[in-house]
């Protein structure tokens, strides 16, 4: 007669070893579905960037776009990240920061100028908005693409005219501004 309990203690006392090499496997295999479906996952996360950060970014290409008005992904402001200033945001990008001009689109509750300088998120709870950057060659260019995108888009850059800092009235000069994000 055949002795299963042999056979199963013996099989038993070599697979332990074997067992434990099985779920170092495992684990190694779910660490890596993890690596690939956290960025997934977080991606579809709405976290919202850092509002300096993005409209450098976008400053740098818009630059090269004279007259081109665009806007970065939503960015989040809140009591850390209230603030945006020209000197911060010109920082590597070739302007100078009396090239940058700040308005505050007609968000008057939410944000305020800082002179001509910087704007400042007034509010305590986070807000989520997207940023406009439009450049131009020199100041009377872009005036006149101010007045082109208030009329056609019914964009609007405040509630007065945008006041330059002194400078050189041919440079290439740039309009920041928050909008609301839908």
């Amino acid at each position: 007669m055949l002795d299963l309990s042999r056979i199963l203690k013996f099989k038993n006392k070599k697979g332990q070893a074997f067992s434990t090499f099985q779920l170092l496997i495992a684990a190694v295999v779910a660490l890596a579905l993890l690596g690939v479906l956290l960025p997934i996952i977080m991606r579809n996360v709405d976290i919202g960037g850092d509002p300096s950060q993005a409209a450098q970014s976008l400053l740098k290409t818009q630059i090269n776009n004279p007259g081109t008005l665009a806007f970065t992904d939503p960015v989040t402001f809140s009591a850390k990240n209230n603030s945006l200033s020209a000197s911060g945001i010109a920082n590597d990008t070739g302007l100078d920061r009396q090239q940058i001009v700040f308005s505050i689109n007609g968000l008057d509750d939410a944000f305020s100028n800082v002179g001509e300088t910087a704007i400042t998120y007034d509010k305590t709870d986070k807000g989520k908005y997207m940023i406009g950057i439009l450049c131009d060659r020199d100041k009377a260019s872009l005036n006149d693409s101010i007045d082109s995108y208030m009329g056609a888009n019914k964009i609007m850059f405040g509630s007065t005219d945008i006041v330059y800092q002194e400078g050189d009235e041919t440079v290439t000069n740039c309009v920041i501004f928050p909008k609301r994000s839908q």
